[in-house]
């Protein structure tokens, strides 16, 4: 049993990891076009994204956590009815 967990564990952590040049990433426009214009001055994508890395990181990793969370009270339940029947 506790091989199984171990097991649905690892394909899920492979099946949460994002994917480099994923379809998100087909829409995106080239990093130095302007995300806006203020006042004339342009703000570039690669500074919006520069700024705003840390707090998409972190936005990320609790994705990933409640994920895991479900997917592990997901395990969790499929072996309780697995001992009751």
């Amino acid at each position: 049993m506790r091989q199984l967990f171990v097991l649905a564990t690892l394909v899920a952590l492979y099946a949460f990891a994002p994917i480099p040049g994923g379809a998100q990433d087909s829409d995106e426009k080239p990093a130095d076009s302007p995300a806006a214009m203020v006042d004339g001055q342009s703000i570039s994508r690669a500074s919006l994204e520069a700024k705003a890395q840390n707090r998409l990181a972190q936005i990320r990793a609790q994705e990933y956590e409640v994920k895991r969370q479900v997917l592990d009270e997901a395990v969790d339940q499929v072996l309780l009815e697995e001992e009751a029947g």
